[in-house]
């Protein structure tokens, strides 16, 4: 959580009161202060993340893709998967390089990790939700060589919902 700007700090202290409650740490009541307020900050960001991930899923599953790729097995990819599944789009594959990763389950998805091979046989209409803030580049240069070059390519890191789109989703109460 340290990007959302939550501190490590308030998680440690919450972690010490559940351990054993007869040794609870003490702070100084300003530090106290200002680890809540990095607490509701991020829990800001979390939510406003999840109002856009909603927004991308529920504008690319209504479109029936032969099939959905989502390429990087982080945090990323969990949320899309979970999303996908509520609204009953199972035809999404998470596909990671890191061979550590290749076979495993991923949270949110039916189908383990797979490696990023595409058949000559991929039908027309695939989507790629590129979901690596480090790698989208190179992924996309490997994409667009591979067999899956008529693939349908969406950076799920940069991309933003219309505002109409914002403002449903925001009166919409989210289903976790």
């Amino acid at each position: 959580i340290d990007h959302t700007g939550a501190s490590r700090a308030f998680a440690f202290m919450i972690a010490a009161r559940r351990s054993d409650s007869s040794q609870r740490p003490t702070f100084d009541v300003e530090l106290v202060a200002s680890m809540r307020t990095a607490y509701r900050r991020a829990a800001t960001l979390v939510a406003a993340e999840d109002v856009r991930i909603r927004a991308l899923c529920d504008t690319v599953a209504p479109t029936k893709p032969p099939r959905i790729f989502v390429w990087g097995a982080n945090e990323y990819a969990t949320r899309i998967g979970q999303r996908l599944a509520e609204i009953g789009c199972l035809n999404a594959h998470v596909i990671d390089s890191a061979a550590s990763k290749i076979g495993t389950m991923h949270e949110g998805f039916s189908h383990a990790i797979e490696p990023p091979m595409f058949s000559g046989d991929e039908p027309e209409g695939c989507v790629v939700l590129l979901c690596s803030p480090a790698w989208n580049m190179q992924i996309r240069t490997q994409i667009e060589t591979s067999r899956l070059r008529k693939a349908r390519i969406i950076d799920a890191i940069n991309w933003q919902p219309p505002a109409q789109e914002t403002i449903r989703l925001l009166a919409t109460p989210s289903r976790r």
